[in-house]
């Protein structure tokens, strides 16, 4: 388990994920527990999304403070490859911009060593 979260700061706003209706008239997604929607979120192309760490309550900690566990961001899966589009910058590793060049589902990896792994999902428009 990580021992960070990761938040969307700006570039993308939460969502209800509503799939159009099958054949039969029912939602095509499993939901066991339908008072709460399924969320997601969805950016514009071309926008930035910028991503926060938020270590021990600490939202994006300065690399000096985090004892040398930096963190690493990678695309997962993007739409187009090859996508270089992730941006972090010395000294501030736990802010992650990224920079989606065409619409689709993209997933951002994001770990630091001995401290797990996060993924997030972004939809883009």
């Amino acid at each position: 388990m990580a021992d960070f979260t990761v938040v969307v700061a700006s570039g993308a706003i939460v969502q209800d994920w509503l799939d159009p209706p099958t054949a039969s008239g029912t939602p095509s997604r499993l939901n066991p527990r339908p008072s709460y929607r399924h969320k997601r979120w969805v950016g514009a192309r071309g926008v930035q999304v910028i991503l926060k760490a938020v270590v021990a309550g600490v939202v994006a900690p300065l690399d000096s403070v985090l004892g040398g566990r930096l963190f690493a961001a990678w695309p997962v899966e993007a739409p187009a490859q090859p996508f270089a589009g992730i941006l972090q910058v010395p000294g501030f590793s736990s802010t992650i911009y990224v920079l989606p060049p065409v619409a689709g589902h993209y997933t951002i990896g994001v770990r630091r060593p001995s401290g797990g792994l996060e993924h997030v999902h972004l939809d883009i428009a």
